[in-house]
């Protein structure tokens, strides 16, 4: 009961921010790999005129895209998740669950839906950064 669940609050309270530092690192590591690999589709768009402003707005626009979809894709797999792993773990007769409807819980998804796309839109600025700035020539010479 109450000992399990205190138990369970601390476990929680040390690897939630690990997995976000992860998840960030990860996005960001993503983001450069995509950025890297679009390099002469980028330097021909600067070739033919999109600003700097541009590409990255691009970019952006996709790590909140992404964001959006992975935080309603994480809620909903989380909740299922986490109740039943704690009915196998506590037992079915448990009355902690999450509970979809609880202001508490309401108010925790919109944090989730406002939070992640701004962690994607963070760990994906500097690698964006970099591409909107490149000079196109230099690009075009190296592919």
């Amino acid at each position: 009961g109450e000992v399990t669940l205190k138990r369970w609050q601390t476990f929680a309270a040390i690897v939630l921010p690990i997995n976000v530092a992860a998840a960030g690192l990860w996005v960001a590591l993503l983001s450069l790999i995509n950025i890297r690999s679009r390099r002469a589709e980028i330097g021909i768009w600067r070739a033919i005129g999109f600003r700097s402003r541009r590409i990255l707005t691009l970019f952006l626009s996709k790590a909140v895209l992404i964001g959006l979809v992975g935080a309603v894709a994480g809620i909903g797999l989380g909740a299922a998740m986490g109740n039943l792993l704690w009915d196998a773990l506590v037992g079915a007769e448990s009355d902690v669950r999450v509970e979809l409807t609880s202001s508490k819980t309401l108010w925790l998804f919109a944090s989730v839906l406002f939070a992640t796309p701004l962690l994607a839109i963070l760990a994906t600025w500097l690698p964006a950064l970099s591409a909107a700035n490149q000079d196109p020539a230099v690009v075009l010479r190296e592919e």
